[in-house]
């Protein structure tokens, strides 16, 4: 009886071990995918993957309209980008990730 004791007790510690080899390599991955970025003490949060953020022309554009949020019509929806106080950077990609 005390050794099936023993054995269950390895083989659970075995399991375990395990389990938390295999979680870290997977949280591992998900950081490689999604850096956490923070600039100024805030976490950048990451680029919703709409149209405006993986089609734009300039990072220059992302800027102009987060400072001064305006209507922006695009097949026949209107958007309103929330006003997001933002220093300039030439690339927005320095600091955020899109979603994916």
């Amino acid at each position: 009886m005390f050794k099936l004791n023993k054995s269950m007790i390895l083989f659970m510690f075995f399991i375990s071990a395990l389990l938390i080899i295999l979680l870290s390599q997977f949280l591992e991955k998900e950081e490689e995918n999604y850096p956490l970025i923070i600039v100024n003490g805030k976490v950048a949060p990451r680029l919703s993957p709409i149209f405006f953020h993986t089609e734009k022309s300039s990072d220059s554009e992302c800027v102009n309209c987060h400072m001064s949020p305006r209507e922006i019509l695009y097949k026949e929806k209107i958007f309103v980008p929330s006003k997001i106080p933002h220093e300039r950077r030439e690339n927005c990609k320095t600091c955020h990730v899109l979603e994916l």
